[in-house]
């Protein structure tokens, strides 16, 4: 046998052609995908999410396109999952800033309380879960001390991505179109291209291109792509976006199509059919007789023939089935993502202790994933403002020495006995496994200076109103009025004479 290269023609020993694959490497390969289905998608995960089911009628279409009439019922399951995942900032986290005087650092609880960072992370979260790509931005407004934080999912942006090995790196990427509106009219929204890239901020789609930044025209001030990339799932190599929870979304349509379904069947089925029989051979009765015939709870009814039978027949639909897939799909759907199917449902008695804790422990272990994200991103939304102020010259800028110290999130605690959990508390302040410095922080979400000086104030507040026994004890003696022996209350010892 002649040993070719991989590609060509190599002849056999029995004279036979065989021509040898080509390598991997040596193939020049294409990556397709449907971009347009893919932001599709996108949209309508997003949709579902935010409890609009305007794409639907399309979906029944398809799915029944002899049934016209099909009535459109919902289900929020996608609004549901994104709610039981994304907890982190159900309630305000504490934040502990490092390397700002006392100044700054009360000016980025402003801006924080103010922008209301904490709401809208909570709906980034919400998106990130389902979409499992997401773009935030900053953009500062006219008061100094609020900011707006706006998110964008795959259908909402166009990312051109670096080539090499930084084709999922945002500040490498040449440009990024975000979809912006530019006019609405009774609810129709025109939209926009917002274009960002190092060196301009501009938005295209009006009468003409204007920039983003006042007092910049179109140039970006910041020498960057000032935005973030938040990701639950890694894209696949060369692409920017990763998939999106499409099973989530497949899931939601099935349900709202079996909801649709049932409804319909149990209408055309359910109802009661008034039916009226006769013996063979009896008088038929006509049209005319049958609709004389008074029907009602309260009448009496005479057949207007003998031998006649008046019945109602009721259909038995058989939805049982479909319930039951809608359920085993539901809950094979929360067990692939971590969490228990009982939080799909109000009736779950029958969950025993362990599996309580098993389904505490996921979702803990979910919190933690999520939340080496949003740390990481809101050590760059502080960096970022930071050079905003520095930028448009704010009285209080804050420094490059600005840092996000740490960020404690309130982990879900389960109801308890309230004098247990204060043994508990006290066992493990014992022990310098917690604080309750730590404790009243995170409670109040405050600094610990501060957390320090509140217990200190309930303390003295406490004495105040409910005085020790030993102090109580004191002033009662004081303020007997029998007691004149002095400081030397033991008179029993001292003559009668010498007491007078």
């Amino acid at each position: 046998m002649n040993v070719t290269r991989a590609g060509d023609a190599c002849t056999l020993a029995n004279g036979k052609v065989r021509h040898m694959p080509l390598s991997l490497f040596q193939k020049n390969t294409f990556d397709d995908i449907d971009v347009q289905a893919f932001r599709d998608n996108s949209r309508q995960l997003d949709e579902f999410m935010s409890g609009d089911f305007s794409s639907m009628a399309d979906e029944l279409t398809k799915a029944f396109p002899n049934a016209p009439s099909l009535p459109e019922r919902y289900v929020l399951f996608a609004q549901r999952v994104a709610e039981e995942i994304a907890t982190l900032y159900d309630q305000p986290p504490r934040r502990e800033f490092a390397g700002v005087n006392r100044a700054q650092r009360d000016k980025l609880e402003e801006i924080y309380a103010a922008s209301k960072f904490d709401e809208e992370l909570k709906r980034l979260q919400m998106r990130l879960v389902l979409q499992q790509t997401m773009i935030a931005q900053v953009l500062p407004t006219n008061s100094s001390r609020k900011y707006r934080l706006q998110h964008y999912a795959p259908h909402e942006f166009e990312v051109e991505p670096a080539q090499g090995a930084a084709w999922k790196d945002l500040d490498a990427a040449p440009e990024v179109q975000l979809l912006w509106p530019i006019r609405t009219i009774d609810e129709r929204v025109w939209y926009g291209a917002l274009t960002l890239t190092r060196s301009t901020a501009t938005i295209t789609g009006g009468t003409k291109p204007v920039g983003l930044y006042p007092g910049f025209g179109g140039v970006n001030p910041y020498g960057r792509i000032p935005l973030s990339v938040l990701r639950t799932v890694e894209p696949r190599r060369g692409r920017f976006c990763g998939p999106i929870a499409e099973d989530v979304l497949a899931l939601n349509i099935a349900l709202n199509l079996g909801a649709s379904d049932r409804e319909s069947m149990l209408h055309h089925q359910a109802w009661g059919q008034k039916v009226l029989t006769t013996a063979a051979g009896e008088m038929v009765p006509s049209k005319a007789m049958v609709e004389n015939i008074p029907v009602g709870h309260d009448r009496m009814m005479v057949l207007p023939s003998a031998g006649m039978d008046y019945k109602i027949v009721q259909g038995d639909p058989k939805v049982h089935a479909y319930i039951a897939s809608d359920e085993h799909a539901i809950k094979t759907a929360a067990t692939m993502r971590d969490m228990s199917p009982s939080r799909f449902s109000k009736a779950n008695t029958a969950q025993t202790g362990a599996a309580r804790q098993a389904d505490a422990a996921d979702r803990e272990q979910a919190r933690k994933r999520y939340a080496k994200i949003f740390e990481a991103f809101e050590r760059e939304l502080l960096a970022t403002i930071g050079e905003t102020t520095r930028i448009f010259g704010d009285a209080v800028p804050i420094p490059e020495t600005a840092r996000l110290e740490s960020i404690h999130y309130h982990a879900w605690q389960p109801p308890v006995d309230p004098q247990a959990q204060v043994q508990a508390n006290q066992a493990t302040d014992a022990t310098g496994e917690t604080s309750p410095v730590t404790r009243v922080a995170l409670k109040h979400n405050i600094p610990r200076d501060a957390a320090i000086d509140l217990m200190q104030q309930h303390i003295a507040e406490q004495s105040e109103i409910n005085p020790s026994p030993t102090m109580q004890e004191s002033t009662d003696e004081r303020d007997d009025p029998g007691n004149d022996a002095g400081p030397d209350t033991d008179t029993g010892s001292q003559p009668a004479t010498a007491a007078a």
